[in-house]
């Protein structure tokens, strides 16, 4: 494998053809761990910060050691609504102001906006993209009517 490729998590693991266990026992790093960056991304801890740091030396380098990964790529998407995030419900402004939720749909990209999908980890933030999947629309549904949201 070359060194100065960028792969994702998943596909460097795949190219050894080993499960997520497996890469959990060369590494030490959980399998649920595994799991959530290949399927979430990579929690926002912040390049430069005592967490970050510690994360990235306990977790993704032996990660990309065992993998002999050149570099990962990793969506980095917040796990959560950070400060100075603005967050509401599309689908409660559509009932508001149709013209601004068409706005928005319309500079989804630009604007880098995030839509909640439930998890097995509680809840994501996901690019409208990645969330793109029966599951994650299933996934919302069964969360909005176990909550009583209409």
């Amino acid at each position: 494998m070359g060194e100065d490729e960028t792969r994702t998590l998943k596909e460097w693991r795949e190219l050894k053809g080993w499960s997520r266990e497996e890469l959990a026992a060369q590494t030490g790093v959980g399998a649920d761990l595994i799991a959530r960056l290949e399927e979430v991304g990579d929690p926002t801890y912040g390049a430069g910060t005592r967490m970050g740091e510690r994360f990235f030396q306990e977790v993704i380098s032996p990660l990309a050691d065992a993998l002999e990964a050149g570099a990962i790529s990793m969506e980095v998407v917040p796990g959560e609504p950070m400060p100075g995030h603005y967050v509401f419900d599309i689908l409660l402004l559509e009932e508001l102001d149709p013209e601004a939720a068409e706005f928005l749909w319309t500079h989804v990209e630009e604007l880098d906006l995030r839509i909640a999908v439930p998890n097995r980890w509680g809840v994501g933030l996901k690019t409208l993209e990645q969330a793109d999947t029966q599951e994650d629309a299933e996934a919302i549904a069964a969360w909005r009517e176990n909550n009583g949201w209409r």
